[in-house]
C-alpha cells in the first residue's frame, strides 16, 4: 500500500479528508507582493507601468482612451503621497489557487489594504 505523508510538490492536485464538527473554514493570508507584477512606489513608476501596460505613448492619450478616470489617477498619487506602495498586476481564475481564490471570492477581508481599481 501506498502512503503518502503532507502534500506531494510535483502533483497537480492534493486530496484531502478534513474533520469538522461545523462548516470548515480556513483564513489564506496571500502576500500581495508576491503575485503582483510591479511594485510601484513614485508617481514616474505609476506612468510608467500605465503606459507599459496599456500601450501609450502619453499619460494624456491613456485618458482619453482607457475606462481609468483621472479620479483614480489621483487615489493612487494620494496612496504614494502617504506613504503606501502601489501593486498593480492582474490574477486568473485559471490561476494559482491564491488567485483563483481572489478571482472567485473578490478582495474581501483585507484590513491593511485599500483596492484602489478592479477591473
Amino acid at each position: 500500500m501506498k502512503t503518502r505523508m503532507g502534500f506531494v510538490s510535483n502533483s497537480s492536485s492534493s486530496s484531502f479528508i478534513i474533520a469538522s464538527k461545523e462548516k470548515p473554514k480556513m483564513i489564506i493570508e496571500i502576500d500581495i507582493e508576491y503575485i503582483a507584477d510591479k511594485k510601484i512606489t513614485t508617481e514616474k513608476e505609476l506612468v510608467e507601468y500605465l503606459l507599459e501596460e496599456y500601450g501609450y505613448d502619453t499619460i494624456e492619450e491613456f485618458f482619453d482612451n482607457e475606462e481609468w478616470d483621472k479620479n483614480n489617477y489621483d487615489k493612487c498619487l494620494k496612496a504614494l503621497e502617504e506613504g503606501n506602495f502601489l501593486y498593480a498586476g492582474s490574477i486568473s481564475s485559471d490561476g494559482e489557487t491564491s488567485e483563483a481564490y481572489i478571482y472567485d471570492n473578490g478582495w474581501n477581508g483585507n484590513k491593511n489594504f485599500e483596492v484602489l481599481k478592479y477591473y
